[in-house]
């Protein structure tokens, strides 16, 4: 699963109000294979930034911050654009 994919199932689940649908997503980031490289450049760059967001929406660090919540969104929205158009 790319990029894209991954942070539009993260918005569904969270956007559906499924709190177990979105832990899962938020998890399933973490299960690409270790030695899985990416296509190219742009798209190991696009997973770094996934993962932070999954790392702070994990830990919960920016739950009581609504600005950076919703900025960690909106980034996974930008990042979800090529899931819907492909």
């Amino acid at each position: 699963m790319n990029v894209a994919q991954h942070a539009a199932k993260i918005l569904t689940a969270w956007n559906g109000a499924d709190p177990l649908g979105f832990e899962r997503a938020l998890a399933g980031v973490f299960d690409t294979p270790a030695n899985a490289a990416p296509a190219d450049l742009l798209e190991y760059e696009k997973r770094e930034v996934l993962t932070s967001i999954v790392e702070r929406l994990r830990g919960r660090e920016i739950s009581r911050d609504c600005q950076r919540l919703n900025a960690g969104f909106v980034l996974l929205e930008h990042l979800s654009e090529r899931a819907a158009s492909g």
